[in-house]
């Protein structure tokens, strides 16, 4: 009975240890690849709530089989946030509306700080990138429709193609119907959101 005993001692301590996973089996230990075998009730796939994306590699074990596990050091970046937006008023000839570049004691106050008229502001002094009267501005505003279409940048830079200064480009063409110049498309004097209608809301400005 003594003999049996130390046997069967002798067999559990010689088994190796049960990992629960998928695959081939449980992955052995290795010292090459720095791998480690997981505990019993590992779930393969259970995502850790970080607020990262995670990200899964692959590693073979000795049966050619591969486990992905969590990389905790190898996270995805998310994706970047939008550029932040700032109301500048709407390009209007409207002179009764706060909103409008035409009222000189609303949008159009050449003290506003952020107004496109202030010529010490941001988006008013001819030497600033994000400036609507810098002929060589890159970061001028942006004019949006009341239905949320652009209509280009409140631009000085007649090289820009995107510039209501540009008269060959398509927001400063008196041909194009996108442009605030042509008086049978965006630059309708009867149309509501259009910056020469003198009585209507005209175009929303932003700057970036």
């Amino acid at each position: 009975m003594r003999f049996l005993a130390g046997a069967l001692v002798a067999i559990l301590l010689a088994s190796p240890p049960v990992y629960a996973g998928e695959g081939d089996g449980p992955e052995p230990h290795s010292t090459a690849n720095g791998s480690q075998p997981q505990p019993l009730g590992w779930q393969r796939g259970a995502r850790v709530d970080t607020g990262l994306k995670p990200t899964w590699r692959s590693r073979a074990n000795t049966g050619g089989s591969h486990v992905q596990t969590f990389d905790p050091q190898a996270v995805e970046p998310s994706t970047a946030a939008p550029t932040k937006r700032e109301y500048l008023g709407n390009l209007s000839a409207n002179p009764y509306d706060p909103n409008s570049t035409a009222n000189p004691y609303g949008a159009g106050s050449p003290f506003r700080a952020d107004g496109v008229k202030n010529p010490f502001g941001t988006y008013g002094s001819p030497s600033s990138s994000k400036s609507a009267t810098n002929p060589y501005a890159t970061d001028a505003p942006k004019l949006y429709d009341s239905q949320g279409n652009y209509r280009g940048k409140l631009s000085a830079n007649p090289y820009d193609p995107d510039s209501v200064s540009n008269p060959y480009g398509r927001y400063g063409s008196p041909f194009s119907s996108d442009s605030i110049h042509n008086k049978f498309g965006a630059g309708s004097p009867f149309q509501t959101d259009s910056p020469n209608n003198p009585y209507g809301s005209g175009l929303e400005i932003y700057g970036e």
